[in-house]
């Protein structure tokens, strides 16, 4: 079955997930990175108001990469929010690199209570436990929270560098996510670290250096982008990456969207 049979079949299958674990992007040159760097974590701002958590921000920003499990009928809502330009990962590669699907929560929820319970539990340990004992508990705290989504809540906007007032459904995006499985110096940020562009740009290059997602051609199901004109440029920048065998496999998998859906 060609990629074009398969998109088709994705479309019509009324299926409520995909087969496949899409990542979107608004610029090109994002999606060239990937192609010749693979996937990279970034700090990314999430708001954990909802959890309650009175010793922690309500904002904090955590290293990950984010997928979508949606049909592809439903992405142009999706594309309008995260950008124009996509890949899709077969789904067992996903799996494979330890990418999971978030849970999502709310507010008055046992879910969320949880959190807050082990939150809560630290406090209550003997003094005399040790700090690294502490701080590994601390630690998984930190990652359970990474892997949590409130159903419902505000966005971050990050060219304008605030959340929106504007509730979106996060449930709606399905999202999985990859946590860097070798720590950096830090699992999260407050909001001024994020906003202070050194802070930021060096806590995100540590996060880097040992926590890329690799992945080889056969593992890519679907390349979006805007339009056919923008096929060759593409492909000319993954050149001094991948051999010409390894293009024409790329080509082939390449879906310009004004054409595709």
């Amino acid at each position: 079955m060609n990629s074009s049979n398969k998109l088709n079949d994705e479309i019509f299958s009324g299926k409520e997930s995909a087969d496949y674990l899409f990542h979107y992007t608004d610029r090109i040159e994002h999606l060239v990175n990937i192609m010749n760097d693979y996937f990279l974590p970034f700090f990314s701002m999430e708001s954990i108001e909802k959890l309650n958590i009175p010793q922690l921000s309500n904002h904090l920003a955590f290293p990950m990469v984010c997928f979508c499990d949606i049909p592809i009928e439903r992405h142009e809502i999706h594309k309008i929010n995260f950008g124009d330009y996509g890949i899709g990962m077969k789904k067992e590669w996903g799996i494979k690199k330890h990418l999971t699907p978030v849970v999502y929560y709310d507010a008055e929820s046992y879910t969320a209570s949880v959190v807050r319970g082990l939150i809560r539990l630290e406090s209550q340990f003997d003094p005399k436990l040790k700090d690294d004992v502490r701080g590994t508990y601390l630690k998984y705290v930190s990652l359970l929270m990474m892997m949590y989504k409130p159903y419902k809540g505000e966005h971050f906007i990050k060219k304008e560098s605030k959340f929106s007032t504007d509730p979106r459904t996060f449930y709606d995006e399905r999202e999985w996510r990859y946590f860097p499985t070798k720590e950096g110096p830090k699992l999260y940020l407050e909001m001024d670290e994020y906003k202070n562009e050194g802070i930021l740009k060096k806590m995100n290059v540590e996060i880097q250096e040992n926590n890329r997602i690799d992945f080889e051609v056969n593992d890519i199901e679907y390349l979006f982008l805007k339009n056919e004109d923008e096929i060759e440029p593409f492909l000319s920048q993954m050149r001094p990456r991948y051999s010409e065998e390894e293009i024409d496999l790329i080509r082939k998998k390449i879906h310009p969207f004004k054409s595709s859906i």
